[in-house]
C-alpha cells in the first residue's frame, strides 16, 4: 500500500468554497434583516415659491407595494388649476392601483404626463399613487416630476431614479 499516494487538493479549491459560503451567508443575512426591501427616500426642492416634497421608492424588488407621494406647499396659495407633470418612462416600472385624489383631467404627450387638479382650501396639495413594482420589471427607472404656476409655466423641478434588485 505504499505505492498509493494521495492525491494533494488544489488551495484554490478550498479558497474559492470558503468565499462561496462567505457570499452566501452574507447574503442571507441581508433578506433576513430586510436590507433586500423596500427603500423609499425623499427628494426635496424649493423654488417658483413651490416647495416640492417626493417619498419615493429609491430601492426595490419586482412584486412589492412602494411609497410614492408628492406633498406640494405654495408660499401664498395654490394655482387653480394645479398642474403637475411626471416623466412617462419612470411609470412603466409599476402596476399601479390608482391615484388620490384623481386628477380632474389628464393629458400627455411624447415625455409627460400632465395631471390637473382642483387645489383644496389652503396651500398644501398631497398626491399619494398607491402601487407596486411590477413583477416583470427587472431594472429601475429615472423619473422627474414638474410643477407649473398659475400661468401654466414650469416652476419647480424634480428629478429622482428608482433601482431595482432581484
Amino acid at each position: 500500500m505504499r505505492d498509493v499516494r494521495r492525491r494533494a487538493r488544489p488551495r484554490w479549491g478550498t479558497a474559492l468554497r470558503a468565499a462561496a459560503v462567505v457570499a452566501l451567508v452574507v447574503l442571507v443575512g441581508a433578506a433576513a434583516t430586510g436590507m433586500l426591501g423596500v427603500r423609499s427616500a425623499t427628494a426635496e426642492v424649493e423654488a417658483g415659491g413651490f416647495h416640492v416634497e417626493l417619498t419615493y421608492p429609491r430601492i426595490a424588488r419586482p412584486g412589492l407595494g412602494v411609497p410614492f407621494q408628492l406633498r406640494i406647499t405654495a408660499q401664498d396659495q395654490l394655482p387653480d388649476p394645479l398642474t403637475i407633470g411626471f416623466a412617462t418612462d419612470y411609470f412603466g416600472i409599476f402596476d399601479s392601483q390608482g391615484w388620490s385624489p384623481q386628477a380632474d383631467t389628464e393629458t400627455a404627450d411624447a415625455d409627460m404626463v400632465y395631471m390637473t387638479f382642483t387645489p383644496p382650501e389652503g396651500t398644501v396639495f398631497t398626491l399619494d399613487f398607491d402601487t407596486y413594482i411590477e413583477p416583470g420589471s427587472q431594472r429601475g427607472e429615472s423619473g422627474a416630476v414638474r410643477v407649473f404656476d398659475a400661468a401654466g409655466r414650469p416652476a419647480v423641478d424634480l428629478s429622482f431614479t428608482t433601482w431595482l434588485v432581484p
